[in-house]
């Protein structure tokens, strides 16, 4: 786990991320799915499975809208996984 030190409006994420609803419905059956898949390996306890599955996520809600991320963020997500992550759960305002 890390903290980036960024802080941002969460208000304006949503608002980026609503202008776009219809065109992002089927980004989020894309990770509704995920979503079950990944029950699936935690019961079966495969954390490299669980892994890519994040990873997946996180490529698919950065495309929700442009604010989900930034280049500084997207950098140290990029290292983290260079260190053998095979992904991650990014929390905030996105």
């Amino acid at each position: 786990m890390i903290f980036s030190g960024q802080q941002r409006n969460s208000s304006l994420v949503v608002k980026s991320v609503k202008k776009s609803s219809k065109k992002n419905l089927s980004l989020y059956d894309e990770i509704k799915y995920i979503g079950k898949l990944t029950e699936k390996f935690i019961i079966k306890g495969d954390i490299n499975q669980i892994g890519l599955l994040m990873d997946q996520h996180w490529v698919i809600k950065k495309k929700l809208a442009n604010s989900i991320s930034n280049t500084s963020l997207d950098k140290k997500y990029i290292k983290l996984k260079r260190f053998g992550s095979k992904g991650g759960k990014i929390v905030g305002a996105g």
